[in-house]
């Protein structure tokens, strides 16, 4: 843990609950937007401008199917567009926040849901169901909460050579992975030895290359020496994926884990029933 930042918010909360030494970080990641650059030439720059684009191109958009996890961001980052920014929403959640935010944000998707493809009458299960809809251009956008798999998607084949980053100017929400130990674990000591193993300068190095898995690395490249930083500067740069540094440009932090299943039954109730 040396080599982090005790100050960096993504390190110190998961979920809005703090981590108080009780999880080590694994790696960042970053909710993203993606889409068709050969489909769409003038790309919207914000989720409003994403939501005002599906209803003018009717099926060329939709998302997975709360309660999977990308499709529950999804859900939690309208909330914040209809509330008017993340500043507007709690972290914490009540039921007079979510009485007086989630109706706007229902609203909102019960209103896009003619204009989804299939008309809003079915949804793709996970983000590799989205993925496979985008990849046989049934869609024109996809979104993912781990975009570093993109660069090994885009160079397999496995998603079209037009797939480009959809950066917001309000930002996405952003946040960390983390590595537990049960309390019963049989070899806690062992447990303690990966988990810091992990967090060393050459294994984040080695996770961060595209070529290996390219994940985001929680260190603090200003705690690292010369040589550990030269690790990260000789990493293959990738033409699909930007910096983190880029990616998280006006990130916001996930909200606390309470407001997740309110939501998500908010959904099934008003939206996928089709009331």
């Amino acid at each position: 843990m040396e080599y982090t930042d005790p100050d960096d918010p993504l390190l110190t909360h998961d979920f809005g609950v703090p981590v108080d030494g009780c999880e080590a970080p694994w790696h960042k990641a970053q909710f993203t937007y993606v889409y068709n650059s050969e489909a769409i030439a003038d790309p919207p720059t914000s989720l409003d401008g994403i939501l005002e684009w599906a209803e003018e191109n009717p099926g060329r958009f939709t998302y997975p199917a709360p309660p999977d996890f990308t499709g529950s961001v999804f859900l939690r980052e309208v909330l914040l567009s209809t509330a008017g920014g993340a500043d507007e929403v709690p972290q914490t959640f009540s039921q007079e926040a979510f009485d007086r935010l989630a109706p706007a944000a229902i609203q909102k998707l019960e209103e896009l849901e003619p204009s989804l493809w299939r008309e809003g009458r079915t949804y793709p299960r996970d983000e590799q169901a989205l993925n496979r809809l985008f990849a046989n251009g049934e869609v024109d956008m996809t979104m993912t909460y781990g975009p570093a798999r993109l660069t090994d998607l885009v160079e397999s084949g496995a998603l079209p050579e037009s797939t480009e980053i959809l950066p917001l100017k309000e930002g996405t929400v952003g946040n960390a992975s983390f590595l537990a130990i049960p309390a019963n674990a049989s070899d806690a000591a062992g447990a303690m030895v990966v988990a810091n193993l992990a967090l060393s300068p050459e294994q984040q190095a080695a996770k961060a290359n595209p070529e290996v898995w390219g994940q985001f690395p929680v260190l603090d490249m200003d705690r690292l020496s010369a040589d550990q930083r030269q690790l990260f500067k000789e990493l293959p740069s990738s033409d699909v994926v930007p910096p983190y540094e880029v990616l998280s440009r006006n990130a916001h932090g996930e909200l606390a884990a309470e407001w997740v299943t309110p939501l998500d039954q908010a959904w099934r109730q008003d939206v996928a029933s089709g009331r």
